[in-house]
C-alpha cells in the first residue's frame, strides 16, 4: 500500500525527488547542448585545418584553378593530380572524397582520435597485432640518448651490440617510435663487411654519439623483402599501403584500396612518395601495378635508376595478402580505418605498421566509386549519431 505524505509535506517537495526531476529534464538538453557545441567546435577546426592546408598548396598554381579547386572542397593540387582539367565541373568532381570531408572525418570520429595512439605509438601497434600479423622483430628503444635492448639478438647495450644485431638481420632499421612520412628513419646496413650508416660508412663511436641525440625511438630488424620488390630498387624497403574499412551495415573489413611505394636515389633510405619515391595503383583483383608516377606527376613505366620494370608487373600471392590484411582489420574491427604497411617476403608478408591517416590516394580511381566506401563516408560524415566522448575533449 502506497504510503501518503505526511501532511505537513507537499508531494514533490522532497529535495531528492526534485534534483531527479530537474534532472530528467536539464539532462538530455544539457547533453545536446554539448554535442552542438563540439560539432561546432569540430567543424571549424576542420575548417581551418582545410584552408591552411590549401593555403600552403596554392604556391607555384593557378590562382583561379586554385580557388575552384578550394571552393569545391579539394586542395588546390588535387586538380594536376586527380587530371580534373582546368575548371571542373561539381559533376566531374563528384565521384572524388574531397579534402575538407576527410579533415571533417577526423574531427568529428571520437573514436577514430580514442585509437590513434594504438596506431602512432609503434611499439603499441606491434603489441596490439602479436599473434594475428608477423612483425619487425623488435631489437632495442633509444630513450633520452640511452639504448635499451629489448632482445637477446643485442647483446650489450652500446654501438657493438647493434653492429652485431645488424650483421644477423641483414640490417637494422631506427625510426622515431611515433611518426610517419618516413621522417627521421636512418638504416644501419652490412656492406662488403663493414656498416653504413645509410650511405656513410660508420664506426661504433660514430652511432654512440647518434645515438645520444636520439630519443623516443625504436630499433627493428630490417624484413628481407621478396625478390619482385627487390628487383625494383634494392637499397630500400618497398612497402605496400592497404587501407581497411569497416562497414558500418554489417561490420566486415574491406579493403578500399592498395598502392605500391617503391624507392629511389632520391628517397633513399625510405620508399616514401615525398621525398621522390615512385608509387603505384595496384589493381585489388589482380595484384597488377600500373600508372606507377613520382612525386611531380612523372609517369614511370620502368625504375629512373634501375630500369626494372614497373608498369604490369603482379605482386605474388596478391589475393593471399590482401585477403590476410582484410581478416587482421577484422581482428582489429574496433578501429573501422586502418592504413597498413606491408612488405611482401618469400613466405608470405610483415606488417610495418599502421596509419590512422593513410592519405587520399585518389590518383589511380575516385574513392567514392566504390558504393561501400561511400556507404561508409555516408555514416561517417553524419552528426546524428556522433556524441562526444572524453576523448573528444
Amino acid at each position: 500500500m502506497k504510503e501518503s505524505p505526511r501532511p505537513h509535506q507537499v508531494p514533490g517537495s522532497d529535495p531528492s525527488e526534485r534534483e531527479s526531476g530537474l534532472r530528467a529534464v536539464v539532462g538530455p538538453l544539457y547533453r545536446r547542448a554539448r554535442c552542438l557545441w563540439y560539432r561546432r567546435h569540430h567543424i571549424l577546426a576542420s575548417r581551418h585545418g582545410f584552408i591552411r592546408g590549401g593555403l600552403r598548396g596554392m604556391k607555384g598554381l593557378p590562382l583561379l584553378g586554385s580557388l575552384r579547386m578550394l571552393s569545391l572542397g579539394f586542395l588546390p593540387d588535387r586538380q594536376m593530380t586527380y587530371g580534373l582539367g582546368q575548371w571542373p565541373s561539381k559533376q566531374r568532381v563528384k565521384p572524388y572524397l574531397t579534402d575538407w570531408q576527410l579533415e571533417l572525418m577526423f574531427y568529428t570520429s571520437g573514436t577514430r582520435m580514442q585509437y590513434r595512439p594504438l596506431l602512432d605509438d609503434k611499439v603499441k601497434f606491434a603489441e596490439l597485432v602479436t599473434g594475428f600479423a608477423v612483425t619487425p622483430k623488435l631489437l632495442a628503444v633509444i630513450q633520452a640518448g640511452r639504448l635499451f635492448p629489448t632482445s637477446a639478438d643485442v647483446p650489450t647495450a652500446d654501438a657493438d651490440g647493434l653492429f652485431a644485431a645488424a650483421r644477423a638481420h641483414n640490417g637494422l632499421v631506427f625510426k622515431p617510435r611515433e611518426g610517419e612520412g618516413g621522417g627521421g628513419v636512418f638504416f644501419l646496413l652490412p656492406s662488403d663487411g663493414q656498416l653504413r650508416l645509410n650511405r656513410e660508412l660508420v664506426q661504433p663511436a660514430d652511432l654512440e654519439d647518434r645515438i645520444r641525440r636520439l630519443d623516443s625511438y625504436v630499433v627493428t630488424a630490417r624484413v628481407k623483402q621478396a625478390r619482385y620488390a627487390a628487383t625494383f630498387f634494392g637499397k630500400t624497403t618497398n612497402t605496400i599501403r592497404v587501407l581497411t574499412m569497416i562497414d558500418p551495415a554489417n561490420g566486415q573489413a574491406f579493403v578500399a584500396y592498395a598502392v605500391h611505394r617503391i624507392g629511389t636515389e632520391a628517397s633513399f633510405p625510405v620508399d616514401n612518395y615525398g621525398p621522390g619515391g615512385i608509387y603505384c595503383g595496384i589493381d585489388l583483383e589482380s595484384g597488377r601495378l600500373f600508372a606507377p608516377v613520382s612525386r611531380r606527376g612523372v609517369r614511370h613505366e620502368k625504375h629512373p635508376d634501375t630500369g626494372a620494370q614497373i608498369e604490369g608487373i603482379v605482386v605474388p600471392r596478391w589475393s593471399e595478402v590482401l585477403e590476410s590484411v582484410r581478416r587482421l582489420a577484422q581482428k582489429l574491427d574496433f578501429i573501422d580505418y586502418i592504413g597498413w604497411d606491408v612488405v611482401v617476403t618469400e613466405d608470405g608478408f610483415s606488417v610495418i605498421e599502421g596509419n590512422y591517416d593513410p592519405g587520399l590516394h585518389q590518383r589511380f580511381g575516385p574513392l567514392l566509386a566504390d558504393e561501400r566506401v561511400r556507404a561508409f563516408y555516408r555514416h561517417h560524415l553524419s552528426f546524428r549519431k556522433h556524441t562526444p566522448s572524453r576523448q573528444d575533449r
